[in-house]
Protein backbone atom coordinates (compact mmCIF):
# COMPACT_ATOMS: atom_id res chain seq x y z
CA UNK A 1 0.00 0.00 0.00
CA UNK A 2 1.38 3.19 -1.07
CA UNK A 3 1.96 5.94 1.86
CA UNK A 4 1.77 3.34 4.80
CA UNK A 5 4.26 2.82 7.31
CA UNK A 6 5.20 -0.23 9.44
CA UNK A 7 4.20 0.22 13.10
CA UNK A 8 8.13 -0.31 14.72
CA UNK A 9 9.54 2.44 11.77
CA UNK A 10 6.90 4.91 12.98
CA UNK A 11 7.71 4.39 16.49
CA UNK A 12 11.19 4.55 16.08
CA UNK A 13 10.83 7.96 14.21
CA UNK A 14 8.55 9.07 17.34
CA UNK A 15 11.01 7.81 20.03
CA UNK A 16 13.09 10.84 18.83
CA UNK A 17 11.15 13.58 19.91
CA UNK A 18 12.20 13.63 23.65
CA UNK A 19 8.66 13.90 25.35
CA UNK A 20 7.47 11.45 23.43
CA UNK A 21 10.07 8.80 24.85
CA UNK A 22 9.91 10.47 28.17
CA UNK A 23 6.14 9.66 28.44
CA UNK A 24 6.67 6.53 26.16
CA UNK A 25 9.46 5.45 29.09
CA UNK A 26 7.31 6.33 31.48
CA UNK A 27 3.99 4.23 30.29
CA UNK A 28 5.80 1.53 29.00
CA UNK A 29 6.30 -0.70 31.80
CA UNK A 30 2.85 -0.40 32.63
CA UNK A 31 1.61 -1.13 29.32
CA UNK A 32 4.49 -4.63 29.25
CA UNK A 33 2.50 -5.41 32.99
CA UNK A 34 -0.78 -5.18 31.59
CA UNK A 35 0.14 -7.63 28.37
CA UNK A 36 1.35 -10.08 30.63
CA UNK A 37 -1.81 -10.27 32.73
CA UNK A 38 -3.77 -10.51 29.96
CA UNK A 39 -1.24 -13.37 28.05
CA UNK A 40 -1.14 -15.58 31.14
CA UNK A 41 -5.08 -15.22 32.00
CA UNK A 42 -5.36 -16.47 28.60
CA UNK A 43 -3.26 -19.30 28.42
CA UNK A 44 -4.96 -20.52 31.30
CA UNK A 45 -8.36 -20.56 29.60
CA UNK A 46 -9.77 -17.80 32.64
CA UNK A 47 -11.74 -15.19 31.40
CA UNK A 48 -11.85 -11.91 32.94
CA UNK A 49 -14.98 -12.90 34.87
CA UNK A 50 -12.92 -15.72 36.16
CA UNK A 51 -10.04 -14.02 37.17
CA UNK A 52 -12.08 -11.01 38.83
CA UNK A 53 -13.80 -13.66 41.28
CA UNK A 54 -10.48 -15.26 42.41
CA UNK A 55 -9.47 -11.96 43.24
CA UNK A 56 -12.13 -10.62 44.95
CA UNK A 57 -13.22 -7.77 42.30
CA UNK A 58 -14.61 -6.85 39.51
CA UNK A 59 -14.55 -7.46 35.79
CA UNK A 60 -14.17 -4.19 34.77
CA UNK A 61 -11.27 -3.76 37.27
CA UNK A 62 -9.23 -6.79 35.72
CA UNK A 63 -10.62 -4.79 32.31
CA UNK A 64 -8.51 -1.63 33.29
CA UNK A 65 -5.54 -3.65 34.64
CA UNK A 66 -4.98 -5.10 30.70
CA UNK A 67 -6.14 -2.27 28.70
CA UNK A 68 -3.73 -0.28 30.82
CA UNK A 69 -5.81 2.37 31.76
CA UNK A 70 -5.31 1.37 35.86
CA UNK A 71 -1.89 1.61 37.51
CA UNK A 72 -2.25 -1.98 40.06
CA UNK A 73 -0.66 -1.95 42.97
CA UNK A 74 2.51 -4.33 43.69
CA UNK A 75 0.05 -5.89 46.24
CA UNK A 76 -2.43 -6.69 42.86
CA UNK A 77 0.32 -8.05 41.11
CA UNK A 78 1.55 -10.50 43.81
CA UNK A 79 -2.39 -11.55 44.11
CA UNK A 80 -2.88 -12.00 40.21
CA UNK A 81 0.87 -13.77 40.04
CA UNK A 82 -0.79 -16.52 43.46
CA UNK A 83 -3.79 -17.24 41.19
CA UNK A 84 -1.44 -18.60 38.28
CA UNK A 85 1.12 -20.19 40.61
CA UNK A 86 3.91 -17.78 39.36
CA UNK A 87 6.33 -15.61 41.17
CA UNK A 88 7.32 -11.63 40.19
CA UNK A 89 10.81 -10.51 39.24
CA UNK A 90 11.47 -6.74 39.56
CA UNK A 91 14.60 -5.24 38.05
CA UNK A 92 16.24 -1.81 37.98
CA UNK A 93 18.09 -1.54 34.81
Amino acid sequence: MKGTIKFNDYLKSELKNPKFKKEFDRQDPLVRTAIKIAMLREKHHMTQKGLAKKLHTSQAAISRIERGDYNPSLETIEKIAEVFHKRIELNFV
